[in-house]
């Protein structure tokens, strides 16, 4: 209760209003109170220092912030926790992108196979033999496809 009078509800329609309201969001507001926490545990990691970590949080938290806003689409704390959450991960991945060596398959020695394969496939007996010519990209001449 308000001790201004002018603050308080105008009568118990609108107090019985007020309260299903704050029942109503109490879940989403709990779910934003979780999502708080990992968002919090977020904030105190090193960005780059423990990406899977770092994802997990995230994981969790957005989450939580998710499910908030299903349960209640306007709530302010769920909606500024996704975008606060988001630019702490983005920070997160590009520190941990910057700071680890790119995965091996990514690596140029790896996007192209060895030359010994290529001959081996290029000359590997096929069921009807085949002209092969250049230009053609390893099609037969007179081939449309």
């Amino acid at each position: 209760m308000r001790k201004d009078p002018d603050e308080r509800v105008s009568d118990a329609r609108a107090f019985a209003d007020a309260v299903a309201t704050y029942l109503g969001h109490r879940g989403s507001e709990r779910l934003v109170d979780v999502a708080a926490e990992r968002l919090d545990a977020l904030r105190a990691l090193e960005p780059g220092a423990d990406p899977p970590g770092a994802r997990r949080l995230w994981t969790e938290a957005s989450f939580a912030l998710q499910q908030s806003i299903e349960a209640w689409s306007d709530n302010p704390r769920a909606a500024e926790g996704l975008r606060e959450g988001t630019a702490l991960m983005v920070r997160h991945e590009l520190a941990a992108r910057t700071s680890a060596p790119p995965p091996r398959s990514c690596r140029p020695s790896t996007l192209r196979p060895p030359r010994s394969c290529l001959t081996s496939l290029a000359c590997a007996p096929t069921s009807t033999p085949r002209r092969w010519s250049s230009g053609t990209c390893g099609r037969s001449r007179g081939s449309s496809t």
